[in-house]
Formats: C-alpha cells, structure tokens, sequence
C-alpha cells in the first residue's frame, strides 16, 4: 500500500495515505508511463506506446464512435451541450425554418437575399430558395467537409439562385449587397468573432437589412 511520511515534534511518523490520494498517484504513474503498464512495455516485444497517449487514442475514438455509430447521444443546440463538437447537431430542422420565416415575415424574401451565416450543410440556404420565397440566397461555410456535402446536396436538389461559399465571412463581401435577412447559429462562436461578424454586417448590409441569431449578438446593430 502506497503511504505518506510526516515529521512531529517525536520524529519521523508513518501512516497510511488517504485512499484518494493513492488512486490519484496511481492514475499519474500510469500516465508517466510508470508501474504496470511499464512493466507490459518492458515486456511486450513489438513495443507500447506511453499511457498517456493511448488514453488520448481512446478518447478520440470513443468520440468517433459517438458520432458515426450513436447519433441518439447527440443533442440539438440549445442545451447544455451546444457547443460539444461531438454531440451537437448545427443544422436547423425545417420546422424550425418555417417558425422563423413565419416571424420574419413571408414577404421579406421580395426586398433581397438570403443568406446562412455558418451554412454547414446547406439545407436551409437551398430550403429558402426553394420554399422561403428568397430568388437569391447565399451559404458561407467555415469546414470543407461540411461546404462538400452541402454542395453535393445542392446538386441533387437543383434549385436555382443558391450559391454556397467556402470559408471565412469577411472574404465574401459580395454577400451582403443586396441582403435583406441573414441567419446565424452563433451559439457557438467565441466573442471576437461574433463582434467582427456583427460589426461586418452593420457596415455592409442595406438599411432595413435582419440579421437573426440564437445568441444574443455584441451591441446594438
């Protein structure tokens, strides 16, 4: 049993450790690379990597597990989990465009462009211009992968007037000109760059212009 040493005014004292203490020091040998799983490293011919890599290794593919095998684990934005790059799912359900279309108003897509700040897989950019109303409407998308799928969806729908970008928001200007409502799942994004995003929207967007968002946004527009 692992034990602790003290020193008093009679000498040196031994007593056992509490048990915390013994799993925690457990857990950071192992980690180190120490005890058992050093031994099974001595041991093994083919050789083993640190422990501290192989709890990352697990981590990582519990993560993947998660999300490709388990997709009841994962949550809509909005809880506690919003922001878990695992268990979130960003896409906006069509009940939930029909809710805010409805809010906006139906005629709003007459005086301009849509655009979905955040489009991830383009559903909504694609939906709005095939039953929104909008005869032009815009994605912006941050990740390839989910700027590929969106654009492959696009394709298979083959709806007019919808134009999916990939990358940042403030390399794609043009998507403002003539923009009359913009959506945003911001629930997510870090304070400097909702302000910049904001602050790119009051500087380019036509007067009268609405930009809808989950979280309250940095100042007034």
């Amino acid at each position: 049993a692992m034990r602790e040493r003290r020193v008093g005014e009679g000498g040196e004292v031994e007593k056992p450790a509490p048990p915390q203490a013994a799993q925690k020091d457990a857990v950071v040998d192992a980690a180190d690379g120490g005890g058992f799983w050093q031994d099974l490293r001595d041991a093994c011919p083919f050789g083993l990597p640190p422990m501290a890599i192989v709890l990352k290794v697990i981590s990582l593919a519990s993560s993947i597990i998660v999300y490709l095998a388990l997709p009841s684990m994962r949550v809509e934005n909005g809880s506690v989990d919003a922001c878990d790059p695992v268990r979130t799912y960003g896409e906006i359900p069509q009940e939930g465009m029909l809710q805010l279309m409805d809010a906006v108003g139906r005629d709003v897509g007459a005086s301009g462009d849509f655009l979905d700040i955040g489009s991830g897989f383009g559903n909504y950019a694609i939906w709005a211009c095939r039953h929104g109303g909008f005869s032009r409407c815009w994605g912006v998308e941050l990740m390839q992968d989910r700027h590929e799928v969106a654009e492959a969806t696009l394709r298979d729908a083959g709806v007019a007037g919808v134009t999916l970008l990939l990358g940042d928001m403030k390399h794609h200007p043009q998507v403002y000109r003539n923009l009359s409502f913009a959506y945003w799942n911001n629930l997510c994004f870090p304070e400097d760059v909702s302000k910049a995003v904001t602050a790119q929207f009051a500087a380019s967007a036509p007067v009268g212009a609405e930009l809808w968002a989950l979280a309250a946004l940095p100042g007034p527009l």
